[in-house]
């Protein structure tokens, strides 16, 4: 089968789990003797056009305007970025013409549907995470209500649509109003190899960031975003130093909070031991996670959560939000421990029960490495993704009506009490 992939996010332009799914489910694919081609957003560093382990990636420059100054901005550069990733594509399909073509969020959609359309080709999109299940339905500003419109948009024009986990399965049924059963759920997976590390490569990474071997290490690795609760690991390391007065937090990655998250470490007056070293590439945070006593994902809305995944497999115990899909990615006190989000006390003493009981820590890990090896596997991803592809092609389902642009309010508003109940306990506001 050929598959046209559109996604805005492919190595080496990584922000999050999106890039890492797509990176890894088209290699996949052409293991599997798929051929693969994928369109994505330029990166000085890498060629426009090449052959990447069998999959063809085409990489373009957005049109103007060239990048989003400010929030406001995002849309027209999306729109810029799209009309971009819509010529590449129409320059390939000249000469190879896909079978099924595959968007992977709201930024890349507009190019995904289009191309689409013009081919009369089956569209499967792939949502990793809402706009109204970020805000808890809220979509209060138009940016979150123009997101929201265009994620409605690509799942009523998908042919087939996948979720990342049942969390999602529930909040995007319940955000774009469509049966749970018309979504498909495939879990996302990690590749352990690439995350193990030797023990000099831990040790280069203490001493890069002046860490000693046994000072207690609290590491978190993804966006510095409100919803990924760096602030609670802040707070909690204040409260974890009443008893380990050493203990260190490095936050690895970028967002739009570095700014108060500084302000809280200085608040607190801790912020001589709080280390924001920016994004890291792969192997920098393998090894960062691999030199630490414990990864914390505190997470108050994660679709999935393949940080922890990740974390585990360079064997260090996880700390996760009791929320989203991290609910189905660590079993609680087998795989890793579960907290209450924005919750710092609760984080501060489940991270001092692995760093006072070290039995308890490696059986975690090593629970966390059978059930990875068992279940989060890319190798299933791509077939189970296969099977979503040749359903497409097979009884391709035509699109549904156009959604009625979003209102200034909350998307649950007029849903049954059944979904909003449903929509609580996926999040884990009901038990």
């Amino acid at each position: 089968m050929r598959v046209l992939v559109v996604s805005w996010e492919y190595p080496p332009v990584i922000y999050g789990g999106l890039g890492r799914h797509v990176h890894r489910l088209t290699e996949g694919l052409v293991g599997d003797g798929h051929d693969v081609a994928v369109v994505t957003q330029a990166h000085e560093d890498a060629p426009d056009d090449e052959d990447v382990r069998g999959v063809r990636v085409l990489r373009v420059r957005p049109d103007p305007p060239a990048g989003p100054d400010k929030p406001e901005d995002l849309v027209p550069w999306v729109l810029a970025l799209n009309t971009s990733l819509i010529r590449a594509a129409h320059r390939l399909t000249r000469a190879w013409s896909p079978d099924v073509v595959h968007a992977h969020d709201w930024v890349d959609a507009h190019a995904g549907i289009n191309v689409a359309r013009a081919m009369d080709r089956p569209l499967v999109a792939t949502i990793h995470a809402t706009e109204a299940g970020l805000w808890d339905g809220w979509l209060s500003t138009p940016l979150s209500r123009a997101r929201h419109d265009i994620e409605a948009w690509l799942v009523a024009e998908a042919t087939r649509t996948i979720v990342c986990s049942e969390a999602m399965r529930v909040e995007a049924s319940a955000a774009f109003d469509v049966p749970p059963e018309d979504l498909t759920v495939i879990l996302n997976a990690v590749d352990e190899s690439a995350w193990r590390t030797t023990p000099e490569a831990r040790q280069a990474m203490r001493e890069r960031f002046g860490i000693p071997p046994t000072t207690p290490l609290l590491v978190f690795g993804g966006r510095l975003e409100w919803e990924k609760g760096t602030d609670i690991c802040i707070e909690a390391l204040a409260r974890i130093r009443q008893r380990h007065h050493d203990a260190r937090l490095v936050l690895a990655g970028a967002g739009s909070q570095e700014i108060n998250l500084r302000r809280l470490a200085q608040r607190l007056q801790i912020d001589h031991v709080v280390q924001f070293p920016g994004r890291l590439d792969q192997p920098e945070l393998a090894a960062l996670f691999g030199a630490a006593d414990v990864a914390l994902v505190p997470s108050s809305y994660e679709p999935f959560g393949i940080v922890a995944l990740e974390a585990a497999a360079a064997g260090t115990p996880v700390i996760a939000g009791d929320s989203g899909g991290l609910r189905e990615v660590i079993e609680h006190e087998v795989t890793g421990l579960l907290v209450p989000p924005r919750d710092p006390d609760s984080l501060a003493s489940a991270a001092l029960r692995l760093l006072d009981d070290k039995g308890l820590a490696e059986r975690l890990v090593r629970a966390a490495h059978e059930r990875t090896a068992r279940d989060f596997v890319w190798s299933a991803v791509a077939r189970e993704t296969e099977k979503v592809y040749a359903a497409a092609s097979r009884d391709p389902r035509p699109p549904r009506p156009r959604p009625a642009p979003a209102v200034d309010g909350n998307i649950l508003a007029d849903r049954p009490e059944s979904v909003r109940q449903a929509w609580r306990r996926a999040r884990g506001d009901l038990l």
